[in-house]
């Protein structure tokens, strides 16, 4: 399991991102990413952690877990589902919005 603090090498656009949300890089104590079991955990400051666990059949993408984890961290799993559901658009596959005529 690989365990590391933010990369500093990182665009400043993700820790602009971070800080708009009000998060900095202080505010996560460690990530942790287990490519195998296809899971990321991120401890936060406050001792709380937010896990995201790939479904069946995605590829894993250590740098999409960390962002989901910050999300469920900040919103909580029933806000952030709520806003996912209510904000997303759905197209078809000739690139017209689901129920547009």
């Amino acid at each position: 399991m690989k365990k590391y603090i933010f990369n500093p090498n990182k665009s400043a656009l993700d820790y602009f991102y971070l800080a708009s949300i009000g998060y900095t890089e202080k505010d996560i104590r460690s990530i942790h990413c287990n490519p195998k079991a296809k899971v990321t955990v991120v401890i936060f400051k406050d001792n709380s952690k937010e896990i995201c666990r790939c479904a069946e059949g995605d590829e894993y993408n250590e740098y999409a877990g960390i962002c989901i984890c910050i999300a469920k961290h900040f919103y909580g799993k029933s806000k952030l589902e709520k806003i996912l559901n209510k904000k997303k658009v759905v197209y078809n596959d000739s690139n017209k919005k689901k129920g547009a005529k």
